[in-house]
């Protein structure tokens, strides 16, 4: 086996929610153009789900690959962990659905050498998929029309390639902006100036949400990160968000609204508006789940089914600005020391107490 490094470039990849691909998936990155030995994977696993991984996952790492549990859930933690435990100048994040093809790694590198730009977004396809993946295939080709060739919101989890030491400096993945993280870099790279380019070809083929249980649980996710982000943008200067990104949608402008009301703070008044959000947050929990047995009934109905998916994809949003909306302001679930040896795939992790948390499309 040829020796490791130095590493031209780290995949960081949580290992959740890979919808059964995670094998093909870790295939791909071995059957890479570029040398393996100078990759390195970082696999990061939730720990309540660690031992079952390591069993099946775990045997397919190279000596050098690092295996990473992290005592946490949130999308935006885990990469932020993996890229910071990282030993290359060039992070790659993808997801365990997201097969690569062979020509991804090497793509990557080239496209970063000599620092004429900070980022590349790895062009995706498609895996074979059920009637109600195609719904997003459908829904995700007319958004990425939408944009036009070379957008930074057109960046993706499937396949981002940013430069270490700019992903440091400008704070990395955010535990509060969740499954909407790499839109919030793609904005702060957008903002500041630092090019992103993009691939011609397709280098990475995604495994689309194959459930709206899933499928829901990205977008709440997405929603409620982006809702804090918005925050932050207006805090920054009023209306930036909707430059950047655009205005919310009119039912989550309405979700919004519903949730800011402006009832007096303590008393009877900040009563009634927790009550409030109680029958909001239940009455947009009802919408969701209608609009998920509505979708798994028609999902291949035609023009009924593209109805029917669209209309649970919103509710899902919808109910995750809500969430965000409605809730304290957000503070990490866990914290955990950084461990003070990196676990690798040949030994086993030197525990160094609870985990630090770090400082969009969807599965």
């Amino acid at each position: 086996m040829p020796e490791p490094g130095p590493f031209d470039l780290a995949v960081v990849l949580p290992l959740s929610h890979d919808h059964g691909f995670a094998e093909a998936c870790l295939a791909g990155w071995d059957a890479q153009s570029h040398p393996r030995s100078r990759i390195q994977v970082v696999a990061i696993v939730e720990a309540d789900e660690a031992a079952g991984a390591a069993t099946r996952l775990r045997p397919l790492l190279r000596p050098w690959d690092l295996w990473l549990p992290v005592a946490d859930d949130n999308d935006a933690v885990l990469y932020d962990r993996g890229a910071r435990a990282a030993e290359a100048p060039v992070l790659l994040f993808s997801e365990a659905h997201c097969v690569p093809l062979p020509g991804a790694a090497a793509a990557a590198v080239k496209a970063l050498a000599g620092g004429a730009a900070e980022a590349f977004s790895l062009r995706s396809g498609y895996l074979p998929t059920t009637a109600f993946g195609r719904r997003q295939i459908e829904l995700e080709i007319a958004w990425y029309r939408s944009l036009g060739e070379g957008h930074w919101r057109s960046v993706s989890l499937r396949g981002l390639a940013v430069r270490r030491d700019r992903y440091v400096e400008l704070g990395g993945f955010r535990a509060e902006h969740e499954h909407f993280c790499e839109m919030a870099l793609g904005a702060a790279l957008h903002r500041g100036g630092h090019r992103i380019v993009y691939s011609d070809e397709v280098l990475v083929l995604h495994g689309n949400a194959p459930t709206t249980a899933e499928l829901g649980q990205a977008l709440r996710s997405c929603a409620r990160g982006q809702w804090r982000w918005r925050e932050e943008m207006e805090r920054q200067a009023p209306g930036l968000a909707s430059e950047l990104f655009g205005p919310l949608t009119r039912s989550g402008r309405i979700a919004g609204m519903l949730a800011r009301r402006g009832w007096a703070d303590g008393g009877r008044g900040a009563v009634l508006n927790d009550i409030l959000n109680v029958i909001v947050r239940r009455l947009s929990a009802l919408r969701l789940a209608s609009a998920g047995l509505a979708c798994e009934a028609l999902v291949g109905a035609g023009p009924l089914g593209r109805w029917a998916y669209r209309a649970y994809w919103r509710a899902g949003f919808d109910h995750g600005i809500l969430e965000a909306a409605t809730a304290a302001p957000y503070s990490p679930r866990t914290r955990q020391a950084r461990p003070s040896t990196h676990e690798r795939a040949a030994g086993e992790l030197e525990a160094a107490g609870t985990v630090a948390s770090g400082a969009g499309s969807v599965p």
